[in-house]
């Protein structure tokens, strides 16, 4: 079994601490630590997990420094792992050290381990992880970050945590990858064994091709030797015929071409020199009719402005006509709204008068059968009971006076609505009435507005038909002249063409005859290099060498495959069983019902056994496959019938989390076989009452019998036996 002892812990200008502290944790006794709010208790414990792990639910870094000093912040925590001593200190903006973490071992004076990033790791690996702390050793003063208060996710983070599930699912995927990497090697294996048989047949192929070859190849040669002689001899024929034509062609038509070619430029420069011209005319028309439509809108925008912003006067009157006659009505809503709210306000106090008495009445508790009298905590007589009934009459009959009053107070609320709803209504008139007149006010406006723009678009159609008669007259003139120039274009064009193709003949003729000159002269080369070549018996030879090696290469091949397969076979086991319904499916099963025994037992000393706890997991799988390790807890009271925790009140919850650590701390010990000697109580008992107080003070003695219990409490509880008290002032 893991051991694990806590021994000391140490703060200075931590949180609320400015001076040193260190407390011992003696194992076997309960320590209490009481004092008034805000004096520092909360933070003792809270430096544990900020020394070993750099957080708390005090913060991180800064968060938890001294506000006075701020600086110079320093924890300790001092323990041993089977029976091995390890000290761990932080610091947040220490003189020299600045914020930093170390961790020694024994009685080194250096640490083997230094700053945060390798501090926590080297915790998480001799303790265990800061959630699996804060829910099986630490129950803060915040009770939403306890396990029976987190999301599934979370719950089900800190299960598989206790479980070491996901050490599994490590070596699941380890044994995965490994499977893999076997798998590849097979299948490369056989690839290669395929590769070496196709070469082998390959080989054979090649070999039977290369002998069959040798046959062929002297006729072969014979053959093409006499095919390549009858090609020249039709070649030197066609090269004399090449010759005899290209004497009947013209010559120098490419002096011609170019003359030709000047002409056509000449008159292109014509064209571009009347459409230069023809662009100036109608530029010239186009900037005066820009002028002139310019003319007629500024005229109309002039005469639109002058008869919007006589419209705008005449809103602006009778805009304030209407504020007149609404500031009047006004001024009588305000009045009414500040009567009625004299009335709400006169009313809750009497509803206010009449609940008081009510409850005075109710605590008279004249119904109940008590024993005792309710206001003199006697036992009750007769005439007790007579003179409660007489007070019992006497608020009554105050309570029929008031309703009486509230009752008034509802008829003139009443008349006071009425008279808001005329007024209101007077209001909407007005504003009705004001509306129209805008309407009619824009109406005419837009009226005038459409008459300007009409003559206005009268006056544009008129322009616009004046200037395009101007543009299609320089049209007409330059289209005619530019038919002329394109006529003469036209003949020079089809002479130019007429040349070229003349030219184009002349080309393919040189062309060809080069073309039959090489021709001729690879044919040549052609016969020699064939009656150079001899067939390469190597080839043969090499094929027998190859087929041999392949053959060698494949039975090597087959006996590493079969020793990757019986790999296989083991990997495969050792997968199935680290999966999650192998080993961890196991663990779970044995979990919950160890889970279940050790929350009944504590729930039996906490409550006698009126709350019952069950932890259980839905390993239900959608496709057969995926496993579930969704934990969740079941509540119930055997007394009311409660079944959901959210029904609780916070002193049953409360017994509930102290059940609940307390068995997740049994979990971890059982499963990860480890011990561990303290335990942490942050404000448990400011829900509970003094009979609850008392059972779990007496589960807390028994498990102070092998651990340090620690409590802190803002009061002083006697009924809790400590062994040490510690006040902090």
């Amino acid at each position: 079994m893991k051991k694990i002892e806590f021994l000391k812990q140490g703060l200075e200008n931590f949180c609320n601490h400015i001076d040193p502290v260190e407390i011992d944790f003696t194992e076997g006794s309960i320590t209490m630590i009481t004092g008034p709010n805000g004096i520092g208790k909360t933070s003792i414990f809270q430096a544990i997990p900020f020394t070993l792990y750099g957080q708390c639910e005090k913060g991180r870094g800064d968060d938890v420094l001294n506000n006075k000093t701020g600086k110079n912040c320093h924890t300790w925590t001092i323990f041993t792992v089977d029976d091995v001593l390890y000290r761990v200190d932080r610091y947040v903006k220490y003189t020299r050290l600045g914020n930093s973490a170390t961790i020694t071992r024994g009685t080194d004076s250096k640490p083997y381990k230094k700053g945060h990033n390798e501090v926590v790791p080297e915790i998480e690996k001799l303790l265990m992880p800061y959630k699996l702390f804060t829910n099986t050793l630490l129950f803060a003063q915040k009770v939403k970050t306890f396990f029976t208060d987190l999301p599934d996710s979370e719950q089900k983070e800190i299960f598989r945590k206790i479980l070491t599930l996901d050490d599994f699912v490590l070596y699941m995927k380890q044994c995965g990858t490994e499977l893999k990497d076997i798998e590849q090697m097979v299948m490369q294996l056989n690839q290669n064994l395929a590769v070496k048989e196709g070469l082998v047949e390959s080989f054979v192929t090649q070999k039977n091709d290369f002998v069959i070859k040798e046959l062929l190849f002297n006729d072969e040669k014979i053959e093409k030797l006499n095919i390549l002689n009858d090609k020249i001899k039709i070649v030197e024929q066609a090269i004399l015929n090449h010759l005899t034509n290209q004497k009947n062609l013209p010559e120098d038509t490419s002096v011609k071409t170019q003359e030709i070619t000047n002409k056509i430029s000449v008159f292109n420069h014509r064209l571009n020199n009347l459409d230069s011209e023809n662009e100036s005319k109608i530029s010239s028309i186009e900037s005066q009719k820009a002028l002139k439509l310019s003319e007629l809108e500024q005229t109309t925008l002039k005469m639109s402005n002058s008869a919007s912003d006589e419209m705008r006067e005449k809103l602006n009157e009778e805009k304030t006509k209407l504020n007149e006659k609404l500031d009047k009505i006004q001024k009588q809503l305000t009045i009414i709204i500040n009567e009625k709210h004299v009335i709400n306000n006169e009313n809750a106090k009497l509803n206010t008068t009449i609940n008081f008495i009510r409850k005075e009445i109710n605590e008279l508790n004249l119904d109940s059968g008590l024993g005792t009298c309710p206001t003199c905590k006697r036992e009750i007589t007769e005439e007790c009971i007579k003179h409660l009934q007489t007070i019992q009459e006497e608020k009554q009959k105050q309570i029929l006076d008031i309703e009486s009053k509230v009752k008034t107070l509802s008829i003139n609320y009443q008349v006071l609505e009425e008279k808001e709803t005329t007024w209101n209504n007077i209001k909407k008139e007005e504003d009705f009435g004001y509306v129209e007149i805008i309407k009619d006010l824009q109406e005419s406006n837009k009226l005038s507005i459409s008459q300007f723009v009409e003559r206005k678009n009268i006056a544009v159609v008129k322009v616009m038909q004046m200037l395009n008669d101007a543009v299609s007259v320089i049209h007409k003139e330059n289209v005619d002249e530019r038919m002329k120039i394109e006529k003469e274009i036209e003949v020079l064009n089809k002479e130019l063409n007429n040349l070229r193709e003349l030219q184009k003949e002349v080309d393919l003729y040189n062309t060809q005859l080069k073309d039959f000159q090489k021709e001729k002269e690879d044919y040549k080369q052609t016969i020699d290099s064939t009656n150079s070549t001899k067939f390469d018996k190597t080839l043969i030879e090499n094929c027998d060498i190859k087929i041999a090696s392949a053959k060698k290469e494949m039975e090597s091949i087959v006996k590493e495959r079969s020793t990757y397969d019986k790999k296989i076979q083991m990997v495969n086991f050792w997968k199935t069983g680290f999966s999650a319904s192998g080993i961890q499916s196991m663990l779970i099963d044995e979990a919950i019902p160890f889970m279940n025994k050790r929350i009944g037992h504590y729930m039996e000393l906490l409550c006698g056994g009126r709350y019952k706890v069950t932890f259980d997991t839905l390993k239900a799988t959608k496709d057969a496959k995926e496993f579930r390790d969704k934990i969740s807890v079941n509540v119930f009271d055997t007394l009311t019938h409660s079944d959901a925790r959210v029904k609780f009140s916070g002193g049953q919850t409360r017994l509930v989390d102290i059940g609940t650590i307390l068995t997740l701390a049994d979990l971890q010990a059982n499963v990860q076989d480890v011990s561990v000697n303290i335990i942490l109580f942050d404000e448990i008992f400011d829900a509970l009452d003094d009979e609850n107080i008392r059972y779990a003070s007496n589960l807390l003695r028994l498990a102070s019998k092998d651990k340090w219990v620690g409590i802190i409490s803002h009061r002083h509880i006697d009924s809790i036996e400590a062994d040490n008290v510690l006040e902090f002032r």
